[in-house]
């Protein structure tokens, strides 16, 4: 679980009748979500549930949990089809094109330059979970102006959050950031790039139990 003080390890417990969901691949929609069993859920899965937590907040026993495999990318666009809500990008982790979709659910935002390199530094001095947690790091993202499909140009480099579907030649946002060009050139500490998994919980703004 991400906390300020970096992440921590926390036990979740089932109570009787606890109902489980998984989110529909390619769907960023609670709505979408299917009944799900124990044994569907995997190692890596990003889950969000409903329950109590016991005093030491390091067991929670959960009523309703919901879970999905997600997915974080760094792309440059390639083209960009308007009509159909959809664009191309150069996947820069394994250089292969993907289709992107965005869908009336999908957050889509610009970095401003300041906040770009706010978090370069942050990545350069290896503390990109340590002095600004999850939820800092969305409001400040909700508090950029909305970015249209049609503001992206062939060129830009984006980062993109989406739930990992059977085919991943073709994938629907969740999360679009855009103007992410100096986190992506600044190595992190120890001369490593941006750990892009490392971000998963940060840009799944809109996946949550309501």
């Amino acid at each position: 679980m991400p906390t300020t003080a970096g992440a921590k390890p926390l036990v979740i417990a089932f109570a009787p009748g606890t109902t489980l969901r998984r989110y529909a691949p390619n769907s960023v929609k609670f709505s979408d979500a299917r009944p799900s069993r124990f044994e569907e859920l995997k190692v890596g899965d990003q889950v969000k549930a409903l329950g109590t937590a016991d005093e030491t907040r390091s067991r929670y026993t959960a009523e309703e949990l919901v879970a999905g495999s997600f997915r974080v990318i760094a792309g440059a666009v390639v083209s960009i089809d308007a009509a159909q809500n959809t664009f191309v990008i150069t996947d820069l982790g394994a250089n292969k094109p993907v289709q992107a979709r965005v869908s009336p659910d999908s957050t889509m935002r610009r970095l401003s330059a300041e906040i770009a390199q706010m978090l370069a530094a942050r990545n350069k001095a290896g503390n990109s979970s340590s002095d600004q947690g999850p939820k800092d790091f969305q409001s400040l993202i909700e508090k950029l102006p909305p970015l249209n499909l049609t503001d992206l140009k062939p060129g830009d480099t984006i980062i993109l959050s989406f739930a990992a579907g059977e085919d991943a030649s073709r994938i629907t946002a969740i999360t679009l950031l855009a103007g992410v060009e100096p986190l992506l050139k600044t190595p992190g500490k120890g001369g490593q790039s941006v750990n892009l998994g490392s971000w998963s919980l940060d840009l799944n703004m809109n996946v949550g139990v309501p």
